[in-house]
């Protein structure tokens, strides 16, 4: 596949949306090497050709695709708080049979 500022943009929406680079190149149907060489060239070259928006700010395509990383690191990582301090109220299963449930009798 050719590269282009759309292309590289779909990439690091991706990435910030299913947090995982094999998904974001799966998905655009681009080859990891390819996806490697794009980050290689952004970091060494740069340039317009390679100059993508996260949130409304522009950077490279390297920098862009650290800073997706992070954000989905850090929403992982602040849902994980939540859970810890919260507690959840999901139904725990395992292989599809449910192994801890809240009996709404008991609870007060």
């Amino acid at each position: 596949m050719k590269r282009d500022k759309a292309l590289l943009q779909q990439l690091v929406d991706t990435i910030a949306e299913t947090g995982t680079i094999n998904s974001a190149c799966r998905m655009h149907d681009v080859s990891n090497g390819a996806f490697f060489n794009w980050c290689k060239q952004s970091a060494t070259d740069g340039g317009e050709q390679f100059t993508v928006e996260i949130g409304e700010e522009p950077m490279l395509f390297h920098e862009a695709v650290k800073m997706a990383q992070r954000q989905v690191s850090f929403d992982i990582l602040e849902n994980f708080r939540l859970r810890l301090l919260r507690g959840t109220d999901e139904i725990a299963r395992f292989q599809g049979r449910t192994v801890y449930k809240r009996d709404p009798a008991l609870v007060t």
